[in-house]
Protein backbone atom coordinates (compact mmCIF):
# COMPACT_ATOMS: atom_id res chain seq x y z
CA UNK A 1 0.00 0.00 0.00
CA UNK A 2 2.90 2.04 0.66
CA UNK A 3 4.26 1.85 -2.55
CA UNK A 4 0.72 2.05 -4.52
CA UNK A 5 0.56 5.60 -2.94
CA UNK A 6 3.53 7.36 -3.26
CA UNK A 7 4.34 5.65 -6.82
CA UNK A 8 2.67 7.78 -8.47
CA UNK A 9 3.45 11.29 -7.28
CA UNK A 10 5.45 13.29 -9.96
CA UNK A 11 8.91 13.23 -7.51
CA UNK A 12 9.11 9.44 -7.46
CA UNK A 13 9.00 9.06 -11.51
CA UNK A 14 11.44 11.98 -11.70
CA UNK A 15 13.68 9.97 -8.99
CA UNK A 16 13.28 6.78 -11.11
CA UNK A 17 14.04 8.60 -14.37
CA UNK A 18 17.54 10.19 -13.03
CA UNK A 19 18.14 6.58 -11.17
CA UNK A 20 17.44 4.91 -15.06
CA UNK A 21 19.67 8.03 -16.77
CA UNK A 22 22.25 7.79 -14.03
CA UNK A 23 22.93 3.88 -14.62
CA UNK A 24 23.10 4.37 -18.39
CA UNK A 25 25.80 7.04 -18.59
CA UNK A 26 27.68 4.53 -15.69
CA UNK A 27 27.28 1.48 -17.57
CA UNK A 28 28.66 3.55 -21.04
CA UNK A 29 31.07 5.49 -18.90
CA UNK A 30 32.71 2.79 -17.30
CA UNK A 31 31.81 -0.38 -19.77
CA UNK A 32 35.49 -1.42 -19.56
CA UNK A 33 35.82 -1.84 -15.80
CA UNK A 34 32.25 -3.15 -15.75
CA UNK A 35 33.02 -6.20 -17.88
CA UNK A 36 36.50 -7.01 -16.38
CA UNK A 37 34.51 -7.16 -13.36
CA UNK A 38 32.85 -10.37 -14.23
CA UNK A 39 31.49 -12.45 -12.89
CA UNK A 40 30.43 -9.44 -10.24
CA UNK A 41 31.52 -10.51 -6.32
CA UNK A 42 29.67 -8.83 -3.27
CA UNK A 43 31.76 -8.01 -0.38
CA UNK A 44 31.25 -5.74 2.50
CA UNK A 45 34.71 -5.64 3.89
CA UNK A 46 36.00 -2.04 3.37
CA UNK A 47 39.66 -3.09 3.35
CA UNK A 48 39.12 -5.62 0.42
CA UNK A 49 37.24 -2.39 -1.62
CA UNK A 50 39.93 -0.12 -0.58
CA UNK A 51 43.18 -2.60 -1.04
CA UNK A 52 41.95 -5.81 -2.93
CA UNK A 53 41.51 -6.01 -6.20
CA UNK A 54 37.57 -4.93 -6.23
CA UNK A 55 36.27 -1.74 -8.36
CA UNK A 56 33.85 0.80 -7.54
CA UNK A 57 32.47 1.78 -10.76
CA UNK A 58 31.11 -1.88 -11.20
CA UNK A 59 29.23 -2.04 -7.91
CA UNK A 60 28.18 1.44 -8.59
CA UNK A 61 26.44 0.45 -12.02
CA UNK A 62 25.23 -2.63 -10.40
CA UNK A 63 23.60 -0.82 -7.48
CA UNK A 64 21.56 1.76 -9.43
CA UNK A 65 20.70 -0.75 -11.90
CA UNK A 66 19.23 -2.48 -9.24
CA UNK A 67 17.75 0.03 -7.57
CA UNK A 68 16.40 1.45 -11.05
CA UNK A 69 14.61 -1.58 -12.06
CA UNK A 70 13.00 -1.40 -8.47
CA UNK A 71 11.60 1.91 -8.64
CA UNK A 72 10.47 1.02 -12.00
CA UNK A 73 8.32 -1.21 -11.57
CA UNK A 74 5.96 -0.07 -8.63
CA UNK A 75 6.01 3.17 -10.57
CA UNK A 76 4.48 0.80 -13.49
CA UNK A 77 2.46 -0.86 -11.09
CA UNK A 78 1.31 2.20 -9.87
CA UNK A 79 0.10 3.41 -13.79
CA UNK A 80 -1.66 0.50 -14.21
CA UNK A 81 -3.47 0.23 -10.81
CA UNK A 82 -4.63 3.82 -11.53
CA UNK A 83 -5.82 2.86 -14.78
CA UNK A 84 -8.06 0.19 -13.81
CA UNK A 85 -9.59 2.61 -11.22
CA UNK A 86 -10.05 5.09 -14.00
CA UNK A 87 -11.41 2.52 -16.13
CA UNK A 88 -13.67 1.55 -13.39
CA UNK A 89 -15.28 4.87 -12.96
CA UNK A 90 -15.51 5.93 -16.30
CA UNK A 91 -17.55 2.33 -16.42
CA UNK A 92 -19.74 3.45 -13.67
CA UNK A 93 -20.11 7.05 -15.62
CA UNK A 94 -20.89 5.05 -18.71
CA UNK A 95 -24.17 3.10 -16.79
CA UNK A 96 -25.20 6.33 -15.03
CA UNK A 97 -25.38 8.22 -18.33
CA UNK A 98 -27.51 5.17 -19.81
CA UNK A 99 -29.49 5.18 -16.90
CA UNK A 100 -30.05 8.56 -17.09
CA UNK A 101 -31.11 8.74 -20.56
CA UNK A 102 -33.93 5.87 -19.96
CA UNK A 103 -34.92 7.94 -17.12
CA UNK A 104 -35.63 10.82 -18.66
CA UNK A 105 -38.73 11.33 -20.68
CA UNK A 106 -39.42 11.85 -24.30
CA UNK A 107 -38.56 15.19 -25.91
CA UNK A 108 -42.29 17.03 -25.86
CA UNK A 109 -42.78 15.98 -21.96
CA UNK A 110 -42.00 19.69 -21.29
CA UNK A 111 -44.81 20.99 -23.42
CA UNK A 112 -47.04 18.77 -22.20
CA UNK A 113 -46.27 19.95 -18.73
CA UNK A 114 -46.65 23.25 -19.25
CA UNK A 115 -50.10 22.69 -21.12
CA UNK A 116 -50.94 20.62 -17.56
CA UNK A 117 -49.56 23.25 -15.51
CA UNK A 118 -51.51 26.05 -17.07
CA UNK A 119 -54.96 24.74 -17.57
CA UNK A 120 -54.51 23.34 -13.60
CA UNK A 121 -53.88 26.88 -12.56
CA UNK A 122 -56.36 28.28 -14.35
CA UNK A 123 -58.84 25.82 -12.80
CA UNK A 124 -57.48 26.54 -9.02
CA UNK A 125 -57.55 30.54 -9.77
CA UNK A 126 -61.27 30.37 -10.61
CA UNK A 127 -62.03 27.72 -7.69
CA UNK A 128 -60.35 30.51 -5.10
CA UNK A 129 -62.10 33.29 -6.02
CA UNK A 130 -65.08 34.83 -4.00
CA UNK A 131 -68.49 33.07 -5.05
CA UNK A 132 -66.77 30.29 -6.30
CA UNK A 133 -68.78 27.04 -4.82
CA UNK A 134 -67.78 23.15 -3.52
CA UNK A 135 -68.04 22.45 -7.38
CA UNK A 136 -65.60 24.51 -8.42
CA UNK A 137 -63.09 23.59 -6.20
CA UNK A 138 -63.89 19.55 -6.89
CA UNK A 139 -63.42 20.81 -10.52
CA UNK A 140 -59.98 22.17 -9.99
CA UNK A 141 -59.26 19.15 -7.54
CA UNK A 142 -59.51 16.73 -10.68
CA UNK A 143 -58.05 18.69 -13.36
CA UNK A 144 -55.00 18.58 -10.48
CA UNK A 145 -54.89 15.57 -9.94
CA UNK A 146 -56.03 14.52 -13.88
CA UNK A 147 -52.67 16.52 -14.65
CA UNK A 148 -50.46 14.65 -12.59
CA UNK A 149 -51.67 11.49 -13.53
CA UNK A 150 -51.48 12.20 -17.33
CA UNK A 151 -47.60 13.67 -16.67
CA UNK A 152 -46.88 10.13 -14.80
CA UNK A 153 -48.01 8.28 -18.27
CA UNK A 154 -46.57 10.46 -20.76
CA UNK A 155 -42.72 10.82 -18.20
CA UNK A 156 -43.03 6.90 -19.35
CA UNK A 157 -44.00 7.30 -22.94
CA UNK A 158 -46.94 5.43 -22.41
CA UNK A 159 -49.95 6.84 -24.53
CA UNK A 160 -52.64 4.31 -23.85
CA UNK A 161 -51.54 1.24 -23.70
CA UNK A 162 -51.18 0.55 -19.84
CA UNK A 163 -53.29 2.35 -16.85
CA UNK A 164 -53.19 4.45 -15.09
CA UNK A 165 -54.82 5.86 -12.33
CA UNK A 166 -54.60 8.69 -9.52
CA UNK A 167 -56.21 8.69 -6.00
CA UNK A 168 -56.38 11.04 -2.67
CA UNK A 169 -56.02 9.97 1.02
CA UNK A 170 -56.60 12.88 3.32
CA UNK A 171 -55.03 12.38 6.87
CA UNK A 172 -57.40 12.57 9.91
CA UNK A 173 -57.46 12.78 13.67
CA UNK A 174 -58.48 9.87 15.83
CA UNK A 175 -62.04 9.62 16.24
CA UNK A 176 -63.03 10.18 20.11
CA UNK A 177 -66.30 8.61 20.22
CA UNK A 178 -65.85 4.41 21.03
CA UNK A 179 -68.72 3.55 18.44
CA UNK A 180 -66.51 5.64 15.99
CA UNK A 181 -63.69 3.92 16.71
CA UNK A 182 -65.20 0.70 15.85
CA UNK A 183 -66.67 1.91 12.83
CA UNK A 184 -63.12 3.20 12.01
CA UNK A 185 -61.56 -0.53 12.54
CA UNK A 186 -63.84 -2.46 9.74
CA UNK A 187 -62.45 0.10 7.12
CA UNK A 188 -58.64 0.29 7.82
CA UNK A 189 -56.39 -1.93 5.65
CA UNK A 190 -53.08 -3.61 6.58
CA UNK A 191 -53.26 -3.67 10.56
CA UNK A 192 -53.17 -6.32 13.00
CA UNK A 193 -56.18 -7.05 14.97
CA UNK A 194 -54.56 -6.30 18.26
CA UNK A 195 -53.06 -3.25 17.23
CA UNK A 196 -53.15 -0.25 19.65
CA UNK A 197 -54.82 2.52 18.55
CA UNK A 198 -53.08 4.33 21.38
CA UNK A 199 -49.93 4.01 19.52
CA UNK A 200 -51.66 5.89 16.34
CA UNK A 201 -51.00 9.42 15.42
CA UNK A 202 -54.30 9.29 13.19
CA UNK A 203 -55.28 7.89 10.17
CA UNK A 204 -54.96 8.46 5.98
CA UNK A 205 -58.95 8.07 4.55
CA UNK A 206 -59.15 7.95 1.08
CA UNK A 207 -61.58 9.93 -1.31
CA UNK A 208 -63.37 7.93 -3.43
CA UNK A 209 -64.91 11.64 -5.38
CA UNK A 210 -61.73 12.05 -6.53
CA UNK A 211 -60.22 8.70 -7.74
CA UNK A 212 -59.52 8.77 -11.29
CA UNK A 213 -58.45 6.83 -14.04
CA UNK A 214 -56.21 8.43 -17.16
CA UNK A 215 -58.31 8.02 -20.48
CA UNK A 216 -56.27 8.16 -24.40
CA UNK A 217 -57.57 11.30 -24.98
CA UNK A 218 -56.15 13.57 -21.90
CA UNK A 219 -59.07 13.81 -19.65
CA UNK A 220 -60.04 11.52 -17.02
CA UNK A 221 -62.98 9.33 -15.78
CA UNK A 222 -63.80 8.05 -11.99
CA UNK A 223 -61.94 5.17 -11.24
CA UNK A 224 -64.49 2.33 -10.65
CA UNK A 225 -62.00 -0.03 -9.45
CA UNK A 226 -61.67 2.10 -6.31
CA UNK A 227 -62.92 1.11 -2.79
CA UNK A 228 -62.99 3.14 0.52
CA UNK A 229 -60.35 2.58 2.78
CA UNK A 230 -58.05 3.52 5.51
CA UNK A 231 -54.75 3.07 7.02
CA UNK A 232 -52.80 3.66 10.13
CA UNK A 233 -50.37 6.44 11.18
CA UNK A 234 -47.94 5.76 13.61
CA UNK A 235 -47.11 7.70 16.40
CA UNK A 236 -43.26 8.75 15.68
CA UNK A 237 -41.75 6.77 18.90
CA UNK A 238 -43.52 3.70 17.33
CA UNK A 239 -42.10 4.19 14.04
CA UNK A 240 -39.83 1.30 14.26
CA UNK A 241 -38.99 -2.05 16.41
CA UNK A 242 -35.82 -2.99 17.02
CA UNK A 243 -34.64 -0.94 14.27
CA UNK A 244 -37.27 -2.78 11.83
CA UNK A 245 -39.54 -0.52 10.41
CA UNK A 246 -43.14 -0.40 11.68
CA UNK A 247 -44.75 2.02 8.53
CA UNK A 248 -46.64 0.94 6.18
CA UNK A 249 -44.84 1.16 2.45
CA UNK A 250 -46.39 3.30 0.39
CA UNK A 251 -48.89 6.13 1.27
CA UNK A 252 -48.25 5.95 5.02
CA UNK A 253 -44.58 6.12 4.16
CA UNK A 254 -44.78 9.35 1.93
CA UNK A 255 -46.64 10.48 4.84
CA UNK A 256 -44.60 10.01 7.42
CA UNK A 257 -41.13 11.38 5.74
CA UNK A 258 -43.03 13.44 3.59
CA UNK A 259 -39.17 14.68 1.90
CA UNK A 260 -39.45 12.06 -0.58
CA UNK A 261 -41.47 10.38 -3.36
CA UNK A 262 -42.22 6.62 -2.24
CA UNK A 263 -42.49 4.10 -4.80
CA UNK A 264 -42.91 0.76 -4.79
CA UNK A 265 -41.98 -0.50 -8.10
CA UNK A 266 -43.74 -4.36 -7.78
CA UNK A 267 -46.64 -4.40 -5.63
CA UNK A 268 -45.91 -8.44 -5.93
CA UNK A 269 -42.93 -8.47 -3.51
CA UNK A 270 -44.61 -6.54 -0.68
CA UNK A 271 -45.53 -9.68 0.83
CA UNK A 272 -41.42 -10.23 0.66
CA UNK A 273 -40.43 -6.91 2.62
CA UNK A 274 -43.20 -7.57 5.04
CA UNK A 275 -41.91 -11.48 6.11
CA UNK A 276 -38.14 -10.34 5.59
CA UNK A 277 -37.78 -6.48 6.72
CA UNK A 278 -40.45 -4.93 8.47
CA UNK A 279 -41.41 -5.51 12.36
CA UNK A 280 -45.26 -6.46 10.91
CA UNK A 281 -46.81 -9.95 11.66
CA UNK A 282 -46.11 -12.42 9.03
CA UNK A 283 -49.77 -12.30 8.22
CA UNK A 284 -49.68 -9.00 6.98
CA UNK A 285 -47.83 -10.19 4.39
CA UNK A 286 -50.95 -12.68 3.43
CA UNK A 287 -53.38 -9.88 3.68
CA UNK A 288 -50.96 -7.75 0.78
CA UNK A 289 -50.36 -10.57 -1.47
CA UNK A 290 -54.58 -11.41 -1.26
CA UNK A 291 -55.11 -7.90 -1.78
CA UNK A 292 -53.13 -7.32 -5.12
CA UNK A 293 -53.77 -10.41 -6.57
CA UNK A 294 -57.79 -10.98 -6.24
CA UNK A 295 -58.72 -8.28 -3.82
CA UNK A 296 -59.58 -4.74 -5.18
CA UNK A 297 -55.23 -3.70 -5.69
CA UNK A 298 -55.40 -6.35 -8.45
CA UNK A 299 -54.97 -3.19 -10.82
CA UNK A 300 -52.25 -2.09 -8.75
CA UNK A 301 -48.47 -3.56 -10.16
CA UNK A 302 -46.89 -0.48 -9.26
CA UNK A 303 -47.74 2.89 -7.30
CA UNK A 304 -45.99 6.02 -6.16
CA UNK A 305 -46.76 8.05 -3.87
CA UNK A 306 -45.73 12.08 -2.41
CA UNK A 307 -47.36 14.70 0.20
CA UNK A 308 -49.22 17.83 -0.49
CA UNK A 309 -50.12 20.54 1.56
CA UNK A 310 -49.61 21.24 4.88
CA UNK A 311 -51.06 20.16 8.44
CA UNK A 312 -53.47 22.54 10.61
CA UNK A 313 -51.79 20.80 13.18
CA UNK A 314 -51.23 23.01 16.57
CA UNK A 315 -48.63 20.31 18.06
CA UNK A 316 -45.47 21.35 17.65
CA UNK A 317 -43.93 17.94 17.02
CA UNK A 318 -46.18 17.32 14.49
CA UNK A 319 -46.17 20.61 12.39
CA UNK A 320 -44.73 19.90 9.50
CA UNK A 321 -47.22 17.00 8.75
CA UNK A 322 -48.52 17.14 5.38
CA UNK A 323 -52.58 17.37 4.27
CA UNK A 324 -52.26 14.15 2.90
CA UNK A 325 -51.24 11.70 0.34
CA UNK A 326 -51.12 11.64 -3.53
CA UNK A 327 -50.91 7.78 -5.03
CA UNK A 328 -50.22 7.56 -8.99
CA UNK A 329 -50.42 3.72 -9.59
CA UNK A 330 -50.80 1.36 -12.63
CA UNK A 331 -51.36 -2.01 -13.76
CA UNK A 332 -47.63 -1.44 -15.40
CA UNK A 333 -44.82 -2.69 -13.03
CA UNK A 334 -41.82 -0.44 -12.45
CA UNK A 335 -43.81 3.32 -12.78
CA UNK A 336 -41.80 6.35 -13.88
CA UNK A 337 -39.12 3.99 -14.84
CA UNK A 338 -35.90 2.82 -12.94
CA UNK A 339 -34.55 6.84 -10.46
CA UNK A 340 -37.80 8.68 -12.91
CA UNK A 341 -39.08 9.25 -9.19
CA UNK A 342 -35.87 11.81 -8.87
CA UNK A 343 -36.96 14.06 -11.86
CA UNK A 344 -40.82 13.17 -11.82
CA UNK A 345 -41.30 14.62 -7.85
CA UNK A 346 -40.16 18.02 -8.09
CA UNK A 347 -42.32 18.49 -11.51
CA UNK A 348 -45.13 17.96 -8.76
CA UNK A 349 -44.56 20.75 -6.52
CA UNK A 350 -46.68 23.35 -8.36
CA UNK A 351 -49.85 20.70 -8.28
CA UNK A 352 -49.36 19.56 -4.57
CA UNK A 353 -49.05 23.45 -3.77
CA UNK A 354 -52.51 24.17 -5.28
CA UNK A 355 -54.45 20.76 -4.06
CA UNK A 356 -53.13 22.05 -0.82
CA UNK A 357 -54.94 24.84 -1.23
CA UNK A 358 -58.14 23.08 -2.65
CA UNK A 359 -58.56 20.90 -0.09
CA UNK A 360 -58.18 23.43 2.42
CA UNK A 361 -61.47 24.97 1.46
CA UNK A 362 -62.81 22.47 0.44
CA UNK A 363 -66.45 21.95 2.59
CA UNK A 364 -66.48 18.91 4.47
Amino acid sequence: MYFKDIAGKPWYAAVTAVLGGLAGMLGSVFSQEIKSAFPFVWTWDAKDIIDGPYMWQPALFWMTLILFGYLFKHSISAQAEENREALGELRDNTERLETLIKTLPDEGFLTHFEDYCRMAAEETSRAIQPGSDKVDIEVAIVTCLAALGHLARLFDGHTGSFRYAIFVMVFKELPNDPDEKVKLRERLHFTEEIADMETWRGFLDSHLGFARVMDARGGSVQDDFARPFAMPVPLKEFRSDNDKPTVLPGAVEAFCYPERMVKLPDTMQLGTWFKNTSGFRPSLANEFDEYFTTGPGKEIRSLVSFPFGTSDSKSEEYKDEPFGVIVIHSNKVDILKGQGVKFFFPLTIPFRMMLGELFRRLPN
